[in-house]
């Protein structure tokens, strides 16, 4: 009995060593959903990249600091700080701007131990004139196997539905 643990236990390791170097093609998709907006494609990049106002409409946001030595223009690079909620305390997430192009696309990137990601909001015209459609995308940053097994499964269930959450309150918040 002894012997099958020991086999059994390095069986184990050789996989979780194998399933970390192996690596994913692209970055895994955590949540995506879209949503149609009573606004126009500008007035939607406008409420989406307003720093400040994240915690009107992000569930998991309760509040953004942007760093002092940058301007308040949200521009491709530009750093910040979200906040969020968590049973232990308040979390820091440092986010970056990286994708800025007025008035269809912007994206920024997280910087966590456990949880870096892509955000990337697309806004298009709405099938009616005043319309818009916004598509949010959140890619894991990270491409290992082990990671999409143990981290982004359960992401995915987490992080669907607060996207879902928070583009129902932006539907709300535009009305």
């Amino acid at each position: 009995m002894m012997q099958f643990t020991v086999i059994l236990f390095i069986v184990m390791v050789v996989l979780v060593a194998i399933l970390a170097q192996l690596e994913l093609e692209s970055e895994p998709l955590i949540a995506q959903r879209s949503a149609t907006l009573s606004s126009d494609k500008h007035e939607t990049f406008r409420m989406v990249t307003d720093l400040q106002g994240f915690h009107k409409w992000m569930t998991f946001v309760v509040y953004v600091a942007e760093d002092l030595d940058t301007s308040p223009q949200v521009k491709m690079g530009k750093p910040f700080r979200m906040y969020a909620s968590s049973p232990i305390g308040k979390i820091e997430i440092p986010a970056t701007i990286t994708k800025h192009q007025y008035p269809s696309r912007v994206e920024f990137e997280t910087k966590g131990t456990m949880m870096s990601v892509k955000s990337n909001f697309n806004i298009e015209d709405g099938e009616m004139a005043g319309f818009s459609k916004l598509t949010w995308k959140i890619h894991a940053k990270r491409k290992s196997y082990l990671y999409w097994v143990t981290v982004v499964q359960p992401l995915k269930f987490i992080l669907s539905q607060q996207v879902t959450a928070s583009l129902f309150n932006l539907k709300v918040l535009m009305q």
